[in-house]
């Protein structure tokens, strides 16, 4: 597999997801100071690749399966940034994570760096390496970038990567689970999250593993609330056929 950067604007690039191995797409942030790259792959080429990129990096996880976080471990980064729920599986990519957490302990207890972002105030101090997000975190960088949890019927825990008011990375959010043949929503997390889309300023949303993974989030929207309407009463879930 040869790897492609694609452009999307002066400052937003993604390499594409492939099949085999299974490897999300690996959004290209370009700041300032910092490159920031939303969720790493699972694909050793691609962390390759990242790693000749002579910038320091921030990660942020989108969530925790392994063709979004595989290359955890491979790829040379300063700060990576996660929800707790992705946090359960670092140990499985990076054996010494315990130890590392543990050691930016003293550190953090005294107040020099942000080890669990909670609020605005968490980008004007220095982030330690493990950042554990509960609440929106915005960064300026010569880009402005939010960070925000997004309920979703997929995964659990999910963050999503607002950039310049413009564009969403919504990671596999968009995606319900599977069963036999139906596709399952949580009618709850669906209608949170269709609220959230609509609260954000940006204007288009990229969905990963998609041959046009960049659309209008209007249309998005349009298209979760047409999935939403098809909930029947006292029921939690909503059950669409795959054959639709």
């Amino acid at each position: 597999m040869s790897v492609e950067q694609i452009k999307i604007t002066e400052q937003i690039s993604y390499i594409k997801a492939s099949d085999n191995p299974l490897s999300a797409d690996v959004i290209l942030v370009d700041g300032q100071e910092y490159l920031y790259v939303f969720d790493v792959g699972n694909n050793e080429q691609v962390a390759e690749y990242l790693n000749a990129i002579p910038k320091k990096k921030r990660v942020i996880l989108s969530h925790f399966h392994t063709d979004h976080m595989g290359n955890v471990g491979r790829v040379q980064w300063e700060n990576v940034f996660f929800g707790a729920n992705t946090e359960k599986y670092f140990q499985h990519y990076i054996p010494d994570y315990a130890a590392q957490r543990f050691a930016e302990l003293p550190a953090a207890l005294a107040g020099a760096l942000i080890g669990t972002a909670e609020d605005d105030s968490a980008t004007e101090k220095k982030f330690s390496r493990y950042v554990t997000v509960f609440d929106t975190v915005k960064i300026q960088d010569g880009v402005a970038l939010e960070i925000h949890h997004v309920p979703n019927s997929h995964a659990k825990g999910s963050l999503l990567l607002q950039v310049n008011e413009e564009f969403i990375f919504v990671g596999d959010s968009l995606y319900s689970k599977v069963e036999g043949d139906c596709y399952v929503y949580n009618a709850q997390l669906l209608k949170e999250e269709i609220e959230l889309l609509k609260r954000l300023p940006g204007t288009n949303i990229f969905s990963s593993h998609e041959e046009r993974p960049v659309k209008a989030k209007a249309g998005v929207v349009r298209f979760l609330e047409q999935i939403y309407a098809k909930r029947e009463k006292n029921d939690a879930y909503i059950r669409v056929s795959r054959k639709e």
